[in-house]
C-alpha cells in the first residue's frame, strides 16, 4: 500500500513502513510533518501488530519544533524497530548524538532506533532483529 503526502511518499509491506520525502522538497513543515504522522497513526491502527519504520532523513536543516513533533507522537505508535537513512556525514553524528541521550534518558526502552548511511544497511539491521523477535 502507498500513501502520497505533502511532502513524503509512505509505503507499507507487511509490517514495514518506508517514509521518504519527495525528491522536489527542499524545506519541511509541521503541517507537513502533522499530515505524516496522521498517515502514521492510520497505518499503525489499522491492526495491533507492531511496525518497523525505515526513514529517510533530508541533509537540510529540519527546526526543532519539527523533530519534536516526529519524536513525541512516533513514541505512542506501534512502532518498534526505527531504522533512519542519513547519507549526510555531519547529519549523521548529530543524529547519533541524540539518540545516544534518549537511549540513557528515555523511559521507553521497547523502541530501538538506529541511524544508517544507506538503505542496504537499514533493512540488513531490520531483517536481524525481526528473525530475533520471531525466534
Amino acid at each position: 500500500m502507498e500513501y502520497r503526502t505533502k511532502e513524503m511518499l509512505i509505503s507499507v509491506q507487511a509490517n514495514i513502513i518506508e517514509a521518504s520525502l519527495h525528491s522536489h522538497i527542499e524545506k519541511v513543515s509541521l503541517e507537513g510533518a502533522k499530515e505524516n504522522v496522521a498517515i502514521f497513526r492510520e497505518i499503525t491502527n489499522n491492526d495491533f501488530e507492531e511496525k518497523g519504520l525505515i526513514n529517510w532523513v533530508p541533509s537540510f536543516y529540519v527546526t526543532k519544533d519539527i523533530i519534536r513533533y516526529y519524536n513525541d507522537d512516533l513514541n505512542q505508535l506501534r512502532i518498534n524497530l526505527i531504522a533512519i537513512v542519513i547519507t549526510s556525514f555531519p547529519s549523521r553524528f548529530v543524529a547519533n548524538s541524540l539518540v545516544k541521550i534518549r537511549e540513557r534518558t528515555t523511559m521507553n526502552k521497547e523502541k530501538t532506533i538506529k541511524i544508517f548511511d544507506s538503505k542496504a544497511a537499514a533493512i540488513d539491521w531490520r531483517e536481524k532483529e525481526l528473525s530475533l523477535v520471531a525466534s
